[in-house]
């Protein structure tokens, strides 16, 4: 510990002393001592006599003062002996320095008060006592840290860690053995503190315990030249030199018992039965090996550790390492220390692992296994063999192993350890005796020759020098139990030369054999099954296995899979079906190009988020055409459950164009921001613009509010506002109540609002507002129907209990609710009159949720069912929910009539629920249509990618992103990717054939798990005047950092492919 004193010396300097500081004026140079030349000397090593003033009557210093400071005044108060300090109380009592100490708390409950205390505690006479030595060790470190501010100061490195303890840790580790520390640990820091506390004593004002001016330190030496040897060092009891080293009046105490046990030998540890049994502190016992073998008491420990392993049974080999090995791991905490490769798969096993493995074989065996861990533990527990208090398995520090064999290479077998007196001339058992039990002399070594070479009588016994180990071969397979052996000249019935059987029971069990997969290890590799099927391994976790790297399991585990198709196993974000984004030179989904991959938004792109959690932002969006009369078109968002009118009261974002925002951008920047008017209304579910609905030149828009309770709840409320009132409101935040025109639904849950749209329906040329009453029970309970008010529309509010609606399409069958997809602004049948497709997924005339789309010609008027429109198309097969999503698609065939899209997302043509979007042409004459099944009569298809993908769940082909005066197809399919990011897929018209994913023009991934992107797409206008429709994809649940269902809308400008 005395190297820790060099770092303290070097920052003492210019502090301050209390007791048996060196005088002022003694004769130092950059701390040399006196009388010495070497400033590199051991200080503790002078002899000599250090000329400081004793309050003797005489002037020891020879600066013609006699016996100045010895008046126990403060106006000198510096290199004072400790006879001075008894009365110096201004000292610590700050009269003199400003310095007050006080209290200073020892462990929990020892605190000292005044200078008087310490004058006191510092006065003691510790007579050996660990307690009362560390005291005052403790309380003298205490006032150096607080008077020189030494907290900080780095002292040595303590625990071996490899980062120096500060004087306050290592203060703090002592204080924390004051109260119940056991007397050797308290001596360790009685030492440490020692040392830290004379570090110090040539710096002026240094308190210093010691009370000597060269302190005296026990290396037999007058160290302080005061003709007295090694007096009050406070020094360890050294053993069996016969000498009083702590001066307590007492020789070599602690050891023979449990006082004091550092450094100790191991022949002490056979009578030291207080270590195991708690005296110390160390909770030892009880101790179990395996599942059954408990050892309660120190001499059912001690008499297991001293058993004779004589014939090298494997159990008793393991029985004696395992339990050292736990005795260590209880003293030492050391389970988590590496130790040995067990298994030779080059990973280190800890103390912990090795355990257990010990535990697991110690009942049954095998018996090679036993011998495996049996060697393993004696290495981990010879490990500790440089600590003083380390247990080991055998005495011998070189490393010798009763075995028969001469483990240290010394010309000796089986020397130390309690083992047998060889004939050899060395000391075997280390009795002090060589060769006693062969009073005679040493006989002849037998050998395996037919003679009786040593002369007892026997010829060729087994303790012939060149006898063979014979092993047990019970099951006659040719190998034998490494357990069971015998030693001799010739082998005995039964036994073999080899020892390499795993289980001598089983004759098909052996070296060599063909491992199968019955849980057993046949061939004994130690691995049971290991030659069953090939299997890959799955470095990165993602299922899919490297083909270049294999094993043959009976089964797959979590890092070997039957699957070989992986292209990187270092990354669990390529495999085959991942999502791969376009450009950026990796390979995600491992088909060896970049056709199907997915691109990111580009840089001139905008995200639009959700203002905050929940909000689902993207439910709906629209192309509102020029609101504010600028020339360019706006575009307005949905997010239904915003709470800014109230909890889900919805909101709706207007953004005036252009558009010139890119990245990620918070909806909270919108032009206006119209909100529900209370809360759970769900304001923003739909919204529509583009068309002029009241005649004055500008463009208007709608919102839905589905759940809207005016009428009853949920009955639901659709709100027109004018373009020219938009531009008016100078405040963002407008309530839905200060729309220009209301619409309420007639009846508890008709969610009026669900949808709206606009198109000329009526025949007069204006247009005309469609708006969806999902829960309209008219023609049959919720089958549904669809609300057309006529243009121009004037300001006001109405019902649809009131009768002004100019039409209304009714649903076909109970629950069908109809309204859901609604596809307008087309002439299928080039009439000149706006037409209208109904998507009716619920539908179950051709079979259980088949779904069926409907196909109503214009002008309307009355109550039409849509069994008396044009014609009906059903969906393939059951659960196909043909009509979930539906859009006019423009004349891709250019035959002069408009066609339409309708889809059903749950079609399995390529896989289970991975969808379907058909095209169906316009016609002059429709009813041929009526009746036939959806594949029947579609021109074209596109297929979705994978199992529950769900192409199709939303879709919009009214729009033109490429500018060839062509209509586009755009459609969504929500569930797509490894964990539903969701996609959406751009196919530039004319669309024709069939179509897989691959065949896009533009894809487009959501960035996250679940977050569904395509729930909704549509167009949105020309909103930077680049010639082309904008995207708009909607990811209503995708997260926005921590705000999970925040929602986003993708604005993709130019899709790049």
């Amino acid at each position: 510990m005395r190297s820790s004193t060099s770092s303290l010396l070097a920052l003492a300097g210019g502090l301050l002393v209390a007791a048996c500081a060196p005088d002022a004026e003694l004769r130092y140079s950059d701390h040399v001592w006196p009388g010495m030349d070497d400033p590199d000397a051991d200080p503790w090593a002078f002899q000599g006599r250090i000329d400081v003033e004793i309050c003797d009557g005489i002037d020891n210093d020879g600066d013609s003062l006699i016996d100045e400071g010895c008046t126990g005044t403060c106006d000198n108060f510096t290199t004072r002996l400790p006879d001075y300090w008894a009365t110096a109380t201004c000292v610590l009592d700050g009269s003199a320095t400003g310095f007050t100490p006080f209290p200073i708390n020892l462990g929990d409950s020892d605190t000292i008060t005044s200078s008087s205390a310490v004058a006191a505690a510092l006065s003691i006479d510790p007579a050996g006592d660990a307690h009362l030595k560390l005291r005052k060790q403790l309380l003298t470190a205490k006032l150096n840290m607080a008077y020189f501010a030494l907290d900080d100061i780095e002292v040595t490195d303590w625990d071996g860690d490899g980062t120096p303890e500060t004087f306050a840790e290592l203060v703090s580790l002592a204080d924390a053995q004051y109260d119940s520390g056991v007397d050797w640990i308290q001596n360790v820091w009685y030492s440490q503190l020692w040392d830290m506390n004379h570090a110090g004593t040539d710096m002026p004002q240094w308190y210093d315990d010691a009370c000597t001016v060269d302190p005296e330190y026990c290396d037999g030496i007058d160290n302080d030249g005061d003709g007295t040897i090694d007096e009050d060092c406070g020094c360890i009891e050294t053993c069996g030199d016969s000498y009083d080293n702590d001066f307590d009046g007492l020789t070599d105490e602690g050891c023979t018992a449990c006082a004091d046990y550092q450094s100790r030998s191991n022949s002490f540890w056979l009578d030291a039965s207080c270590v195991l049994d708690g005296t110390l502190g160390l909770e030892f016992l009880p101790i179990t090996l395996g599942s059954s073998d408990t050892y309660t008491t120190s001499s059912e420990v001690i008499t297991t550790l001293a058993a004779d392993l004589a014939g090298g049974d494997a159990f008793l080999r393991l029985r004696r390492q395992l339990l050292v090995a736990k005795i260590n791991r209880i003293a030492f905490g050391k389970g988590s220390v590496e130790v040995a490769d067990y298994n030779s798969d080059g990973t280190m096993e800890t103390l912990d692992e090795l355990i257990a493995l010990g535990d697991s074989y110690y009942d049954s065996g095998p018996n090679y296994l036993r011998i495996w861990v049996a060697t393993a533990l004696r290495t981990a527990n010879k490990l500790g063999d440089p600590d003083p208090i380390w247990f080991r398995a055998d005495c011998a520090t070189d490393g010798e192993f009763c075995d028969l064999i001469d483990n240290d290479s010394d010309g000796f077998v089986d020397e130390n350890c309690g083992c047998v007196e060889a004939c050899d001339g060395f000391d075997n058992d280390y009795d002090g005796s060589i060769d006693e039990d062969y009073p005679s002399g040493c006989p002849a070594d037998e050998v395996c020759d037919g003679i009786d070479n040593d002369g007892d009588g026997l010829i060729d016994e087994a303790d012939a020098i060149d006898a063979t180990y014979w092993y047990i071969d019970a099951d006659s397979d040719g190998y034998g139990d490494i357990g069971t052996f015998v030693i001799q000249c010739d082998a005995p019935a039964g036994y073999v030369a080899d020892s390499t059987d795993c289980n001598d029971d089983n004759a098909a069990v052996y070296p060599g054999a063909t491992d199968v997969c019955d849980g057993i290890d046949n061939n004994c590799d130690g691995v049971r099954d290991d030659e069953g099927p090939t299997l890959y391994r799955d470095k990165d976790g993602d299922g899919y296995g490297n083909p270049s790297n294999t094993t043959t399991l009976c089964s797959p585990t979590v890092t070997y899979v039957s699957d070989n198709t992986d292209c990187d196993d270092n990354s669990d974000l390529t495999y085959p079906g991942a999502l791969d984004t376009c450009g950026d030179g990796i390979d995600q989904d491992c088909n060896g190009s970049e056709v199907g991959c997915y691109s990111p938004p580009g840089a001139g792109d905008a995200t639009f988020v959700g203002e905050s959690a929940g909000d689902q932002a993207g439910i709906s969006a629209a192309r509102v055409g020029d609101v504010d009369g600028d020339g360019v078109d706006d575009v307005i968002f949905g997010a239904r459950y915003n709470d800014a009118g109230g909890t889900d009261a919805g909101a709706a974002y207007l953004f005036y164009g252009p558009v010139t925002y890119t990245g990620e951008v918070s909806l909270a920047n919108a032009d206006l921001k119209l909100v529900g008017n209370v809360a759970g209304d769900r304001a923003g579910r739909t919204t529509i613009g583009g068309a002029d609905l009241n005649g004055d030149g500008t463009d208007d828009i709608t919102i839905g509010a589905p759940n809207e309770d005016t009428s009853g709840t949920s009955a639901g409320a659709a709100y027109v506002f004018f373009g020219t009132t938009l531009s008016g409101f100078t405040d963002p935040t407008v309530a839905m109540s200060s729309a220009d025109f209301t619409v309420y639904g007639r009846d508890a849950y008709d969610y009026l609002g669900a949808r709206t749209s606009y198109s000329e329906l009526t025949g007069d040329t204006t247009v005309d507002l469609l708006l969806s009453v999902t829960g309209d029970s008219v023609s049959a309970t919720t089958a549904g129907g669809i609300y057309i008010y006529a243009g121009p529309i004037s300001a006001g509010s109405v019902a649809i209990s009131d009768g002004t609606w100019a039409a209304r399409i009714t649903g076909e069958s109970a629950a069908d609710q109809i309204g859901l997809a609604v596809g307008t602004n087309g002439d299928l049948d080039g009439d000149g009159n706006g037409d209208v497709v109904v998507g009716v997924p619920r539908q179950d005339s051709a079979s259980t949720d088949a779904g069926a789309t409907y196909l109503i010609t214009g002008p309307l008027s009355g109550t039409i069912n849509v069994t008396a429109g044009a014609a009906k198309i059903t969906g393939d097969s059951s659960g196909d929910k043909l009509g979930s999503a539906v859009s006019m698609a423009g004349d891709q065939n250019g035959d002069g009539y408009d066609d339409f899209y309708t889809t059903a997302p749950f079609d399995d043509t390529t896989a289970s629920n991975a969808g379907s979007v058909y095209l169906v042409y316009g016609a002059a004459t429709l009813s041929s249509l009526d009746g036939a099944s959806i594949s029947s009569v579609a021109s074209a298809f596109v297929r979705g990618k994978e199992t529950s993908g769900q192409v199709g769940s939303s879709v919009a082909g009214d729009g033109d992103h490429d500018g060839d005066g062509v209509f586009d197809l755009l459609t969504g399919a929500n569930n797509d990717g490894p964990t539903a990011e969701g996609a959406t897929y751009l196919y530039l018209g004319p669309v024709s054939g069939t179509l897989a994913w691959t065949d896009a023009d533009y894809s487009f991934s959501g960035s996250t798990a679940y977050d569904h992107a395509g729930s909704f797409v549509t167009y949105g206008g020309d909103l930077r005047s680049l010639g082309r429709d904008a995207l708009i994809i909607g990811g209503p649940e995708a997260d926005f950092g921590s705000s999970a269902d925040a929602g986003e809308i993708y604005v993709i400008f130019e899709a790049t492919p």
